[in-house]
């Protein structure tokens, strides 16, 4: 049942993305909406924008987006005898390194390049190196080379991006495991999203965004925003599943029991508190569509959408999502039917912004 959704996140999980080296998920992307949308372009920063037309072209648009990139890392420095040091892009877990595999960007983008993450040999170990993680710093990352001119005669060099190497794969005929599910399953949501509403077209004009930057500044959704003017953007990102034993009780959200939606979240800085009228639409499409809605609240954490509300005149906002379990580690476990729901219920919201909807806060 789930077979071509499946299909597509596979790919899109398979394909390195660290965020600011977006190209090929983003030529990806363009070609999975090119079918459903009458324009597909590609704006200055990398968003990738396809457009479908609505009913009555006079009313102000609705803007939906999923981020395309994923966390990484960027060669800093080549160490003489061939070694790599790296910085992060964005936030992955350094605990989860250790013995993995990265794959390191040639610097003429013709490939990528396996590493290894080596650390101190367990037999070596003290007490105290033995008692702690391993930081990035202290991992050795090896590409086989004997010294930095190998390194460089492999393609490498300081400012390739690297990434967890990608993978994929089902546990279950639902639950699938791969890297970055953290956003590749809202972008396959927002694929499946053109569908549906090119199938049944809504009242307002409709761009699909597959923004970058996400995990990098958040501040790539404020281009689009600023040059179509949305009245409402639905912000699509997996969010943070609350069924683990080590989060169990912190805040609600369960693998398989369908779409989430961020009601607050908040990063030390910003943040997002779901807009009244859409967080209404949202309930009624979930019932009416019978997709389940489990309400989120994380104060840790904050998506695009934080910034594009404050862009213009201040567009209506809420982010709508599924649940996803390990978050930035090398594996991230997610399960089919709340991405096929989630793409549900965001076109659901997405017919029910008409013209009588109300953009104001409190209106």
């Amino acid at each position: 049942m789930y077979k071509h959704l499946r299909d597509i996140l596979r790919d899109l999980c398979l394909t390195p993305a660290p965020s600011g080296f977006e190209l090929e998920i983003v030529r990806k992307t363009a070609a999975y909406l090119q079918p459903h949308c009458e324009t597909v372009e590609m704006d200055p920063v990398g968003n990738v924008v396809g457009k479908i037309s609505g009913r009555d072209p006079s009313l102000r648009p609705v803007m939906v987006n999923a981020h395309l990139d994923r966390v990484g890392f960027i060669v800093s420095h080549i160490m003489e005898k061939g070694y790599l040091k790296l910085c992060n892009i964005g936030t992955p877990n350094e605990k989860v390194l250790p013995g993995l595999t990265l794959s390191v960007r040639k610097k003429d983008r013709s490939g990528w390049v396996e590493a290894v993450v080596g650390t101190k040999c367990a037999h070596l170990m003290t007490v105290e190196d033995a008692a702690r993680a391993p930081k990035l710093a202290d991992c050795m990352i090896d590409i086989g080379a004997d010294c930095a001119q190998q390194v460089r005669e492999l393609g490498v060099e300081v400012g390739s991006p690297a990434v967890y190497t990608p993978a994929f794969s089902c546990l279950t005929d639902t639950r699938v495991c791969g890297t970055a599910l953290d956003n590749c399953g809202s972008v396959a949501a927002l694929i499946d999203c053109a569908r549906l509403l090119r199938e049944e077209r809504p009242e307002r004009d409709v761009y699909l965004v597959g923004n970058v930057w996400e995990e990098y500044n958040q501040r790539a959704t404020t281009i689009p925003v600023r040059r179509y003017d949305p009245v409402a953007v639905i912000n699509m990102d997996m969010l943070l599943a609350g069924d683990t034993p080590d989060v169990e009780g912190r805040f609600d959200g369960a693998v398989g029991q369908g779409p989430m939606v961020s009601c607050f979240n908040f990063a030390g800085f910003a943040g997002c508190i779901a807009h009244d009228g859409l967080l209404r639409l949202t309930e009624e499409a979930a019932r009416e569509a019978d997709t389940g809605m489990q309400r989120y609240v994380c104060v840790g954490g904050l998506g695009d959408n934080a910034y594009a509300m404050l862009e213009n005149d201040g567009p209506a906002v809420i982010e709508i999502g599924s649940p996803v379990r390990y978050a930035h580690s090398a594996r991230e476990v997610a399960d089919l039917r709340d991405i096929a729901r989630q793409a549900v219920l965001v076109s659901g919201v997405v017919r029910r912004i008409g013209p009588d909807f109300r953009q104001g806060r409190f209106a």
